[in-house]
């Protein structure tokens, strides 16, 4: 199984999304490769456990982009469930029911999201918002507890695969709510996604002038590399990649308010952007997708306007994002700029280049 795999077997338009993954997957995400993180949720399971008429509720907001009609990218970019209080889904995979926040925090039904086409699911929701989402929340009813225990070390415990490309505190609320929508209990937990990148092997091409590094991360996770060594030809330094802030600062110098306002066609109601708190949280969720790579620039290409000033924004870059940045753009005019910025918001797939030969 390749590494990103699981985003992509539980991302948003999957039919097995909210659903907790078998005991061989659950194991295979137990690498170190991927960021797995385990909170303590042990009064909650109490509470729930002995509070009838009551509910679960994992509240995983998104990062970047991610949209029921027009996302394109098919890794889950939030949280995914993988153990809860020990229980795996060796059996009869549970499904909770799923409801998402939009941009400006209207609820979304989103239960029939793997049964049925996004727009089908939309025209259901008893009122038009937003198709972009900034959260969803997975709901556990209290039968769960039939389930059968499968990691005795897991009792009291949420277990969960965080987003690739995370570059703050991941804000995860654990709810426990009754039947009538009142607050039981509420957790609240800030999880950093801080991944031990290791070079697991570099390669020297046959005819020894050239190198590849290969590492122990998805590429979505990778933000920089760089490459220091000496060899009998003599010394070779290379930066690779720009980090999530410089990416950000370029990208929100290209994505203007205007154009987050006409990036999403209005459809049967939805996506109205009139109002300018919306046009804001859009334009957040684009550029946050375009310096987390999960977004191409192409996708916004036609209607992107460079609104900065080249050597005011690399004041603001560190010495290996002021590097890349003359590596890759040198002394290229703005009006040559978008060409050449497309690879940078790429996810690095290869890490390499030649050496010296004498």
């Amino acid at each position: 199984m390749k590494s990103t795999q699981f985003y992509e077997d539980y991302g948003l338009f999957c039919n097995k999304l909210g659903q907790l993954p078998d005991s061989v997957a659950h194991q295979a995400l137990q690498s170190g490769a991927l960021p797995v993180k385990t909170v303590d949720v042990a009064e909650l399971m109490t509470i729930w456990q002995n509070t009838p008429n009551t509910k679960l509720i994992i509240d995983v907001p998104t990062i970047g982009f991610v949209d029921l009609l027009y996302s394109l990218d098919t890794l889950a970019q939030f949280a995914l469930p993988l153990s809860i209080n020990g229980v795996v889904s060796d059996n009869h995979p549970y499904q909770p029911q799923i409801y998402a926040k939009d941009l400006l925090g209207n609820h979304l039904d989103l239960s029939e999201i793997n049964k049925a086409s996004a727009a089908a699911v939309l025209s259901t929701q008893a009122s038009a918002g937003y198709t972009t989402l900034s959260s969803l929340q997975f709901i556990f009813a209290r039968d769960f507890f039939k389930q059968d225990v499968n990691y005795a070390d897991l009792v009291g415990k949420l277990e969960l695969l965080l987003p690739l490309g995370l570059h703050e505190p991941y804000h995860l609320k654990v709810l426990v709510m009754n039947d009538d929508g009142e607050l039981v209990k509420k957790q609240d937990h800030y999880l950093q996604s801080q991944l031990d990148v290791k070079c697991n092997d570099f390669i020297l091409h046959h005819d020894q002038h050239a190198f590849e590094i290969l590492l122990n991360a998805p590429a979505q996770a990778v933000e920089r590399v760089h490459v220091n060594m000496s060899t009998d030809k003599g010394y070779y330094e290379q930066y690779f990649g720009l980090s999530y802030d410089a990416l950000a600062t370029v990208a929100n110098s290209l994505v203007t308010e205007n154009a987050a306002a006409n990036f999403l066609p209005p459809q049967n109601g939805w996506n109205d952007f009139s109002n300018p708190l919306a046009v804001t949280a859009l334009k957040n969720a684009l550029v946050d997708g375009l310096a987390n790579k999960s977004l191409p620039l192409i996708a916004l290409s036609p209607m992107l306007h460079f609104d900065g000033d080249l050597d005011s924004i690399q004041k603001t870059f560190d010495q290996h994002d002021a590097n890349v940045w003359q590596q890759r753009m040198g002394d290229l005019g703005a009006e040559h700029m978008l060409e050449q910025l497309e690879s940078l918001f790429e996810p690095h797939y290869d890490f390499g280049g030649a050496l010296p030969t004498a």
